[in-house]
């Protein structure tokens, strides 16, 4: 899409968004730690940094990254978010559901608890602004018990009705398993919910058979694909749009797109050509959660009734202003609106 016709075809789309849109979504839960500091001096103990820790930061991260995300726009695109989830039975677990409250009230959470695992914590530890020294998981990837996985089954079904897209959010972490995916993918498709899957390279590529749409990124897609192809990166349109027409035919998923980092994202649509979309970002601090930006804003503006390309034109703008703040963080309305203005 030429610049200008995105930025008044997003313009000409906020004056008259429907007050009706909703959207579902599953996936794993985290707490985001960033540990701020500066270094000095090497350890006498050992050849590392020595870490003066001057802040601590927490923010809602991996799917709870797309809800704040989806929140940040509901100022001039609001959209009704129905979170399902798993956290542990832990102080931590009780601190996530809080913070999810204070999403606001567009958010309608169903989380199950499993005293059997950690709520997900990532730490991360950075000199100065964004300089990152380590990162801690503290984490559990084995498969939600049967009974805590159908009672979350189920709570997606009930509410099926009451969304028009439906985010799928991998991370591995045991909740998105092959056959709740199927399960899920097959309820979704019997009541014409568009599916969103952002895969992750541990599951395997038929769980997500069926899905509306799927996100992978370039490595992702190799992965997935399971041939002997390679996306070079990235760095090739007709390289990228047959990586993607080849992932369409295997997975029987009619619309197909692929991130690639600094060279934008390829959308195969089910219909038409593909459409190429340029990489905007100028600074690049942390790529911390662009991923979860790029589903949400697709997820959010889908939802409203927003066509294809559009949707992801404006998640391209998006993430590039994500990309360039420290930690996870969210693209306003305002900002995006000033990222396509600036092409």
């Amino acid at each position: 899409m030429v610049a200008q016709t995105v930025l008044k075809d997003f313009q000409a789309f906020l004056k008259d968004v429907p007050i009706d849109a909703s959207l579902g979504i599953v996936g794993d839960l985290c707490l985001d730690r960033f540990v701020f500091g500066s270094v000095e001096r090497i350890s006498p103990e050992a050849p590392v940094p020595v870490l003066h820790q001057e802040r601590i930061d927490e923010r809602l991260g991996c799917t709870a990254n797309v809800c704040t995300n989806i929140a940040a726009l509901n100022s001039q695109l609001p959209v009704h978010q129905y979170l399902f989830s798993v956290v542990g039975d832990d102080s931590l677990g009780h601190v996530l559901e809080k913070m999810l409250a204070g999403v606001g009230p567009s958010l309608t959470c169903e989380l199950q608890r499993d005293p059997a695992r950690p709520t997900t914590l990532k730490t991360r530890f950075l000199a100065g602004s964004q300089h990152q020294l380590l990162r801690v998981d503290d984490e559990s990837a084995r498969p939600l018990p049967p009974q805590i996985s159908r009672a979350l089954a189920k709570a997606v079904v009930a509410r099926m009705n009451s969304f028009k897209v439906l985010i799928l959010q991998d991370y591995a972490k045991g909740l998105l398993t092959p056959d709740f995916l199927q399960e899920t993918l097959r309820e979704a498709r019997s009541r014409g919910v568009f599916t969103l899957v952002d895969p992750h390279r541990r599951t395997p590529a038929h769980a997500y058979k069926g899905a509306s749409l799927i996100k992978p990124n370039v490595q992702e897609a190799e992965i997935l694909l399971g041939e002997n192809f390679s996306f070079e990166k990235g760095r090739d349109n007709a390289r990228v749009e047959e990586g993607a027409r080849r992932l369409r035919d295997r997975l029987d998923i009619p619309n197909v797109l692929i991130t690639r980092s600094g060279h934008g994202m390829t959308l195969l649509p089910e219909s038409g050509p593909a459409r190429h979309f340029p990489a905007l970002a100028r600074s690049v601090f942390d790529v911390t959660g662009a991923g979860d930006t790029t589903i949400a804003i697709l997820g959010a503006f889908l939802s409203a009734g927003a066509p294809l390309e559009l949707a992801c034109a404006v998640s391209v703008a998006a993430a590039s202003v994500v990309v360039a703040k420290v930690g996870t963080a969210t693209a306003s309305i305002e900002e995006i609106e000033s990222e396509l203005a600036a092409l």
